[in-house]
């Protein structure tokens, strides 16, 4: 019973208004996510192109995020009861921004991006799983339903835009 209590996440300190600029916050994140994840998805011809990539190492480029969402999923069964929501969700927002940025910077280092994508995948998993939960602790209680639910349209949305953006 005593671990219960240690793991119940305290109030979240923060005012009405900056509740919502923090879920606005999320919910763009959600959107920048899934449309990357849709164009990725629907325009393999044109990345191989620009990029010069061969099948081979667009091959690698996919197996890479796949192969992090799947050590994302199991370190996170691991640590989902002991890890801290906030900070973490936090963290794995940063860190997706930058290996989007570096994935459209350093086009021309296989390797980067490849890690980069490998990286991302890991983080997706955390963004997809913290995001609700965020909503569901922290948002107002009359909320609740509404924020989970504008949620969900935005990864509808998102992937709508990019799959249209190529």
């Amino acid at each position: 019973m005593d671990n219960c209590k240690k793991l119940e996440q305290k109030p979240f300190p923060l005012p009405r208004s900056k509740r919502i600029l923090v879920f606005i916050l999320l919910c763009c994140f959600t959107l920048i996510q899934v449309i990357d994840e849709a164009v990725i998805r629907t325009s393999i011809t044109e990345i191989k192109a620009d990029l010069s990539f061969n099948d081979e190492v667009f091959g690698l480029l996919s197996s890479a995020t796949v192969v992090g969402k799947m050590i994302g999923s199991f370190f996170y069964m691991i640590f989902m009861n002991t890890i801290n929501r906030k900070i973490t969700l936090s963290l794995v927002t940063i860190v997706m921004g930058l290996t989007l940025f570096s994935f459209t910077h350093l086009y021309y280092y296989p390797v980067i991006i490849i890690v980069c994508r490998g990286i991302y995948g890991f983080c997706f998993v955390y963004m997809n799983c913290l995001s609700p939960v965020w909503s569901e602790q922290f948002a107002m209680r009359n909320k609740k339903v509404l924020f989970i639910t504008i949620l969900g349209m935005v990864q509808c949305v998102g992937y709508l835009i990019g799959c249209q953006l190529i």
